[in-house]
């Protein structure tokens, strides 16, 4: 037992670093097997919006999918992090894995911030099995580490957790640190900006005592200064003060449609959830939880600020007018329940939860679920469908498509974003929102090809015109049922 030991902070730290290089064996390990595994197993479609954009950052000029016209669909700080990676790794394949090797480090950066918070709390019990649901979580599921922002994101709001426990009076350089830690978050993911004035807000009435113009002036001007940058960032990106792809899954177009306060609700709960895909080790952190709550409220009262900037998150989420959510969206909640739970496990516990997790978090690295290539899953399948349309079609071809990511990334080609995620403001305003003058769309831009497993035009416009073979990419969707990539050829 961790509060038993002569020197419990030395066995914690020597566990924790246990994990940490289990992080990195298995990360090592995931890099190791290739380009096609990472495309198939762990990337997602908008992990190569990320990678496309910054690639052709690097080498236009100018932050752009298609080569063609700017876009600032992203999240700014992990594609800022990317596009300076673009500058190191001179191959997409080698980007692609930089970037899933910078999720990794993310994550294993993040045991230093849960290591001191054991330490601000004086638990070692709670680094100890935050520590190990850490690894879990980041070993046993397709998304942490599938180079989307959550990565970066995740390993900001540790740190903001981190100095918002060691805040103890509103002090000029803590209160600094603690008001860039917020500016960062929201800058990973821009809707963290709710969570980061909850945040704020509950941490300065917590300590309004100490509350001095002069010494809080610095941190509040990193606050102010950070979102003018950023709106002057993403201005100067793509023509609006808020990612271009914020704006479509607003709009409630098709596929972005609109969901019951009931459906969110779902979806957020499935979002969350995964990180316990191992039931028999839930079942013994849960009993433990469920057990000792009562007997640990003082443990959880520290996070009382983060579950009151999480209920904030989710209710923002369940009311505004958003159409999608996917699970790189919850790393706040998902790290409350890690937290939580770590709060509450029973000192006596610790070691045998811990050991226990640690064998599964092992496993699960080496032989779990996320360390398996599905041949007929669409990850998969697109990568091999890119792979095709590069060798047969001349490289001066424009191509477009709605699920634009792996076919844009792997195809070498121009391929225009249709969903308009990742396109320009024009396409929104004057194409995507009124949902007419697609096929002029498309003959403007020269476009001689339109590459997808589904026509998602208005009207199906795009099933009427001439199908051309395309070899047999099919894969099995979530309901089992059979897709095919296909290819259709624009009129002139």
């Amino acid at each position: 037992m961790l509060q038993n030991q002569e020197d419990p902070w030395r066995n914690l730290r020597r566990y924790l670093w246990l994990l940490a290089f289990i992080t990195l064996w298995a990360g090592a390990s995931l890099l190791s097997r290739g380009t096609e595994f990472l495309a198939g197993a762990r990337t997602v479609d908008d992990t190569y919006y990320y990678l496309q954009i910054a690639w052709n950052h690097q080498r236009l000029g100018f932050p752009t999918f298609d080569g063609l016209v700017p876009t600032n669909g992203v999240q700014a700080l992990w594609s800022l992090w990317l596009r300076g990676l673009a500058a190191v790794f001179l191959s997409k394949d080698a980007l692609l894995a930089a970037t899933i090797g910078s999720s990794v480090l993310c994550h294993f950066f993040a045991f230093f911030f849960i290591y001191r918070i054991g330490r601000t709390i004086d638990s070692p019990t709670f680094a100890a099995i935050g520590g190990v649901l850490w690894l879990i979580y980041g070993v046993s599921t397709r998304m942490p580490w599938s180079g989307m922002e959550n990565a970066l994101h995740a390993l900001t709001i540790w740190w903001v957790i981190d100095v918002s426990l060691r805040l103890k009076a509103l002090e000029g350089r803590p209160f600094a640190e603690f008001c860039l830690a917020l500016t960062l978050m929201t800058w990973a993911r821009l809707d963290s900006a709710v969570p980061a004035l909850v945040l704020l807000g509950v941490v300065v009435w917590r300590e309004r005592a100490t509350w001095q113009w002069r010494v809080v002036a610095p941190g509040l001007l990193i606050g102010v200064a950070g979102a003018v940058i950023y709106l002057f960032t993403m201005r100067s990106w793509g023509g609006t003060g808020i990612p271009l792809s914020g704006s479509v899954k607003q709009s409630g177009i098709f596929p972005f449609v609109q969901l019951s306060p009931l459906n969110k609700a779902k979806n957020i709960f499935t979002g969350i959830w995964p990180i316990f895909s191992i039931p028999a080790l839930s079942a013994v952190i849960l009993a433990a939880a469920g057990v000792s709550a009562w007997f640990h409220r003082e443990q959880l009262r520290h996070f009382a600020p983060l579950a009151w900037a999480t209920g904030a998150y989710l209710l923002f989420m369940l009311v505004f007018p958003t159409t999608a959510f996917q699970r790189w969206y919850f790393s706040l909640p998902m790290i409350l329940v890690i937290a939580g739970i770590a709060a509450v496990v029973p000192a006596a516990a610790s070691w045998p939860v811990a050991g226990i997790g640690f064998f599964a978090a092992v496993y699960a690295a080496f032989n779990g679920p996320a360390t398996k290539m599905d041949e007929e899953s669409i990850f998969t399948v697109r990568y091999r469908f890119a792979r095709w349309i590069e060798a047969n079609t001349a490289p001066d071809e424009r191509l477009a498509s709605w699920n634009a990511g792996q076919l844009g990334y792997f195809t070498n080609r121009t391929v225009i974003n249709l969903d308009g995620l990742v396109n320009n403001r024009e396409y929104f305003e004057k194409v995507f929102k009124p949902q007419r003058g697609l096929m002029e769309y498309l003959r403007e831009k020269k476009v001689r090809y339109v590459i997808d497993y589904r026509d998602q035009s208005p009207g199906k416009l795009i099933s009427n015109l001439p199908e051309l073979p395309a070899g047999n990419f099919s894969y099995l969707d979530e309901e089992g049922k059979r897709r095919t990539f296909k290819m259709w050829k624009v009129s002139e």
